[in-house]
């Protein structure tokens, strides 16, 4: 799984290894954490200041990974997941409530 954040359509940040291979098993949840490598504001500095300055940052994050699905004996071949979503940020750097539990949008390649 890879991801990368975006502020103002401008990439921030990425990274190529969120989470390594897995087996998803039937109703279940799996959390994702990682360290995302990124640069500076260049350009953004001022807008980035005052949106913070409201009290909320808004970025876009997009992850992307493989997926297979598996019906009875049936297993797919592999689809590329592409998953986009907004995630508001406080002044603590903590999300939102309000962007909390949201769908994110979605598509296959």
């Amino acid at each position: 799984m890879s991801g990368s954040v975006f502020y103002l359509d401008q990439q921030l940040a990425s990274t190529t290894t969120l989470l390594l291979q897995f087996r998803q098993r039937r109703k279940n949840t799996t959390y994702v954490s990682g360290a995302f490598t990124g640069v500076s504001l260049p350009g953004y500095g001022d807008s980035f200041k005052q949106a913070l300055a409201t009290g909320k940052v808004v970025f876009r994050l997009e992850l992307k990974t493989g997926i297979r699905f598996r019906i009875a004996r049936w297993t797919t071949r592999h689809h590329r997941l592409h998953a986009s979503c907004d995630v508001g940020v406080g002044p603590d750097g903590l999300m939102l409530s309000t962007y909390k539990d949201r769908r994110c949008s979605m598509y296959f390649s």
